[in-house]
């Protein structure tokens, strides 16, 4: 099998996203897509029967959800801004709200 574009692993990730259907204007309005890249990539998925149009909506047809759970080429799980998460080293017992705070001469 031909492996994916970046443009058809986004749209296939962003179905995913919706629940298995994705109302096409959002995909284009969001990812500031043009319109002739965005159908391009939805024929080639469309012939490859990942993607059904139904209308101004894309589903992933059976195969498609296939294709996406046994292939390692399309992330599913992806963070969008992973720096915002502290990490464990620096998370400390959370005080209440209410109690006093006083800092240790070390830290001065």
């Amino acid at each position: 099998m031909k492996p994916f574009t970046r443009l058809e692993l986004l749209i296939i990730r962003e179905i995913c996203a919706a629940n298995g259907k994705l109302f096409v204007y959002k995909l284009h309005n969001k990812k500031n897509l043009a319109p002739s890249f965005l159908n391009k990539a939805i024929r080639v998925l469309e012939n490859r029967k990942i993607v059904n149009v139904d209308g101004l909506f894309l589903q992933l047809t059976e195969r498609g959800k296939d294709v996406v759970l046994s292939s390692k080429s399309v992330p599913l799980a992806s963070k969008d801004k992973p720096w915002r998460e502290c990490p464990e080293k620096f998370k400390d017992v959370q005080m209440p709200i209410n109690q006093p705070y006083v800092p240790t001469k070390k830290l001065f």
